[in-house]
């Protein structure tokens, strides 16, 4: 891998999260984000590290788009959220 480099090996995945309708405006939640990893897998572990919250799960919708599945915060406070992942091979970031 000499002489290649590092942004040619990585992907990017844009994680987008739908705000809910009925839900409160000023949430402390993240909405958009672009993480580098090899696979997908990886860049919802680094996203659920990144972001305090627990990776639960993962559903593939079409070749390069996933629903990815994370809980955030615990007990009574605890929230579900799904976020459209997208796979960009494009240096467009």
């Amino acid at each position: 891998m000499d002489g290649v480099p590092l942004f040619s090996i990585v992907n990017k995945y844009l994680f987008y999260l739908r705000p809910k309708r009925n839900g409160k405006r000023h949430q402390l939640k993240v909405y958009f984000s672009v993480v580098a990893a090899r696979n997908v897998m990886t860049a919802a572990k680094k996203f659920a590290v990144y972001y305090d919250s627990e990776y639960c799960g993962m559903m593939k919708r079409s070749d390069k788009k996933y629903e990815v599945y994370f809980t955030y915060r615990s007990g009574k406070y605890k929230e579900e959220l799904m976020y459209i992942v997208i796979e960009e091979k494009k240096n467009i970031f």
